[in-house]
């Protein structure tokens, strides 16, 4: 008989074989890590996806959807970044955001109840920022013109530096209000008309004289306001523009004191 060739048996371990580490995918970097790093690296918009057939594995098309899921991201982020860019730029474009009024217009309720409105919000948005106010007027009502001139003097009370200019033409009130400013300027090829009040008035006598007076009241607190800065005086202007229209270069303006710079 043939032996049985003897196996040997050994003691089956209990320990278990030490399970290896797995290794993790690496993520995708957020997409603020992204912004951030787009001025530093910009060549990230230029990563290509892989050319040819479709990715076949599953390894291979994981990785394919987040490369064009991280290049979307991106690309979307450039645009919104582009987009608050172009945003900002158009806010400091903005004359309003730069505190610069146009006063295109004749002095009247209107047009000074909108400038008063408009410069308050302003002042209240910018406590002490400068103002400027572009005048090219024909002039207007003198009592609404004093309103607004009495308004930018009280905003430089507070604090505001109030820069006046005059563009084309600071006519009868408009020249009156170009004397408002803290600086006032006027255009190379502006000019200035200085000239009385005008008056008109209808009905009996005795109404039309106490009218008269008003107006000559109103005529010397124009003069004054006219003379305080000037390098002529009251008596001066007032002789210069008796019974005629006294239209004033911007050089001559300058020099005379009813400006202080030309632009």
């Amino acid at each position: 008989m043939s032996r049985a060739t003897p196996v040997n048996k050994t003691t089956p371990s209990t320990s278990t074989p030490a399970a290896k580490p797995k290794r993790e995918r690496p993520r995708p970097e957020p997409v603020e890590a992204v912004v951030s790093s787009i001025s530093t690296f910009p060549a990230l918009l230029d990563v290509a996806l892989p050319v040819g057939p479709p990715p076949e594995t599953l390894l291979e098309q994981r990785a394919w959807a987040e490369l064009r899921k991280l290049q979307l991201e991106t690309e979307r982020t450039v645009l919104e970044l582009e987009a608050l860019r172009r945003a900002e730029r158009d806010r400091a474009a903005d004359p309003r955001a730069a505190n610069v009024y146009t006063f295109y217009s004749a002095v009247e309720p209107e047009s000074v109840q909108h400038c008063m409105a408009e410069l308050g919000t302003w002042s209240r948005r910018g406590p002490g920022s400068e103002i400027t106010v572009i005048f090219n007027s024909p002039g207007g009502s003198v009592l609404d013109g004093l309103a607004l001139f009495d308004y930018l003097r009280q905003l430089r009370a507070i604090g505001h530096p109030v820069t006046t200019m005059a563009l084309g033409r600071a006519a009868s009130m408009g020249a009156v209000l170009l004397q408002a400013g803290t600086r006032r300027v006027i255009g190379r090829n502006a000019f200035l008309l200085i000239h009385e009040v005008s008056h008109h008035s209808v009905g009996k006598v005795s109404e039309m004289e106490d009218s008269v007076g008003f107006t000559k009241r109103l005529q010397k607190r124009l003069l004054a306001i006219l003379g305080e800065r000037s390098t002529i005086g009251e008596k001066e202007i007032q002789r210069r523009w008796a019974r005629k229209e006294w239209w004033v270069d911007a050089e001559e303006a300058v020099a005379l004191g009813l400006a202080d710079e030309l632009l």
